[in-house]
Formats: C-alpha cells, sequence, structure tokens
C-alpha cells in the first residue's frame, strides 16, 4: 500500500486499518511470548535446582588460611 492509497481513504477507513494492524501486532506477540516462556521453561527444567543456605546464597568452599603469625602458628588469616 502506498502513500496515495491512505490519502485517498475516509477517516474510518484509517481507523478500522489501525484497528486490524494493532489486533494482528498483538496476536503476534503473544505467540512471541508463548514461545519463549516454553523456551525459558525448557532452559529452568535442565537446570538442577542448588542447594541454597537459609540466606538465599549459594554455598562457598571453606576459605584456607595464606599467613601464619611465626609465634602462634596457630593464629591464621586469609
Amino acid at each position: 500500500m502506498n502513500r496515495n492509497d491512505l490519502k485517498s481513504m475516509s477517516t474510518d477507513e484509517l481507523w478500522a486499518l489501525h484497528e486490524e494492524i494493532a489486533t494482528r501486532l498483538a496476536d503476534a506477540l503473544l505467540a512471541e511470548k508463548r514461545v519463549l516462556e516454553e523456551r525459558l521453561k525448557q532452559l529452568k527444567g535442565g537446570v538442577e535446582e542448588r542447594e541454597t543456605s537459609a540466606t538465599g546464597r549459594r554455598p562457598y568452599p571453606a576459605v584456607l588460611p595464606k599467613f601464619r603469625n611465626p609465634d602462634r602458628p596457630s593464629e591464621t588469616c586469609a
């Protein structure tokens, strides 16, 4: 459709065209959203649930000491 066709259309015809386009776009967006939500479900289903502590953070390994006090070897720090 070219610009001259739009200029020759009445206001009611233009509004009907606008509504048709809006409906088609809404349908296309809903279809795309369904596809993306299904893909997200597949991705979430493939990942095993990780253990989380009461704070909701993932468990971290213990930090090994890097430095020792020469006078008291039991005193360490990372």
